[in-house]
């Protein structure tokens, strides 16, 4: 939008201790028109303000209240989708200078990498309901792409090798930026890497040497988060 520079930049001056900026989006189809029914949508900071600061010392008292992850007590209690659409996301450049070695390891999940930077560094938040950029939905969209389309070979591929590029992604996310481990990302790391195991099995395709991790399964599944791939 128009004035999105200008709305992160005055953040960014008036908050100081401010590393990390999500704002809303609005969604257009392939044509370039707005989907209104996601327009309806309600505010996504769960708290009722428009604009939501969240210092690092509110952030920390996550244990506190019953979680075993920082950043499931933010999806939880203060913003839907904080780490989602890179265009939605402004970071310090010096938060980013001081990861930026990882950045040639990640394969996908750049949003995922600046939200979990800026826990890995203990930066205060900032989250807008103000709509200041555009998010088209089409039919390669990252929650169409999570299963097969077809038995093709090409797909087999394609979704074998999407999973494990995501597998890598989180793997780069939890266990080289982040430091605590299990977490978050974590849980992500180890869906991908069954996906990718379980459709090479169902296939007899052969796979790169992984094995699920069953203690950071047991963490996933504690903190609430156990997909069905967990079961397998």
């Amino acid at each position: 939008m128009p004035n999105r520079l200008e709305y992160v930049h005055n953040v960014f001056r008036e908050n100081p201790d401010i590393g990390y900026l999500q704002h809303s989006h609005i969604h257009l189809d392939t044509n370039g028109k707005v989907v209104h029914e996601f327009e309806k949508d309600a505010s996504r900071n769960l708290i009722p303000q428009s604009e939501l600061k969240l210092t690092w010392n509110e952030i920390s008292k996550y244990r506190e209240y019953g979680y075993l992850d920082p950043i499931l007590f933010i999806f939880n209690r203060y913003r839907l989708h904080p780490d989602v659409n890179s265009t939605s996301i402004a970071v310090k450049r010096e938060l980013l200078d001081r990861h930026k070695d990882l950045l040639n390891e990640l394969p996908y999940e750049i949003d995922c990498f600046l939200f979990a930077s800026a826990i890995a560094d203990r930066v205060s938040m900032f989250f807008s309901d103000a709509k200041l950029s555009s998010w088209t939905y089409h039919g390669g969209n990252f929650v169409s792409r999570l299963q097969l389309a077809n038995d093709s070979p090409e797909e087999i591929e394609r979704f074998m090798k999407f999973n494990y590029y995501h597998y890598l992604s989180y793997t780069v996310i939890s266990q080289k930026l982040l430091n605590y481990f299990p977490n978050f990302y974590a849980c992500q790391a180890e869906r991908h890497k069954l996906l990718y195991l379980s459709t090479a099995k169902r296939f007899g395709k052969p796979t790169v040497s992984s094995t699920p991790d069953r203690s950071v399964i047991t963490w996933c599944c504690n903190a609430g988060i156990c997909p069905s791939e967990f079961q397998l």
